[in-house]
């Protein structure tokens, strides 16, 4: 399965910079978005892949956690766990940049602008994102 299967969005686009081995996507949700830098070195996929922001406009730290979470995914890929379970198969590198942009385009950009409110069930997001609170902690609790 491609990337552009997860990018579903009229206004969702990927631009390919193959000489630098990069690619940015910029993805949209109703009015919030996000444009994130993925980098591919020439080790990869023994290397996982390094992903940055370059532009959003969600709270600042629910961005940060999106990205900082995608790069703990893409570390999961390419190193084995420090201890593993009892039972587990053997760790198997895997490419990282799949499991990476599935997290951040389905699991946050895609997904929080439309998700309710688990206790009022009213959207979690206002529809303008200048009116979303930036600071997460500061937000106010149903």
């Amino acid at each position: 399965m491609g990337l552009k299967v997860i990018l579903w969005g009229r206004k969702d686009e990927i631009k390919i910079r193959q000489k630098a081995g990069t690619f940015q996507v910029n993805i949209h949700q109703n009015s919030y978005f996000m444009n994130l830098r993925f980098s591919i070195t020439d080790d990869y996929p023994k290397a996982n892949v390094k992903i940055e922001s370059k532009g959003t406009n969600f709270p600042k730290d629910l961005a940060d956690m999106f990205v900082r979470q995608s790069i703990e995914k893409s570390r999961r890929c390419v190193t084995a766990p420090a201890m593993p379970k009892k039972g587990d198969p053997p760790f198997q590198l895997k490419p990282s940049i799949y499991p990476v942009a599935e997290y951040l385009i389905r699991d946050c950009i895609k997904f929080y602008p439309t998700e309710k409110c688990s206790l009022c069930e009213r959207k979690a997001f206002p529809e303008d994102p200048s009116n979303v609170t930036q600071d997460i902690r500061k937000s106010s609790i149903c």
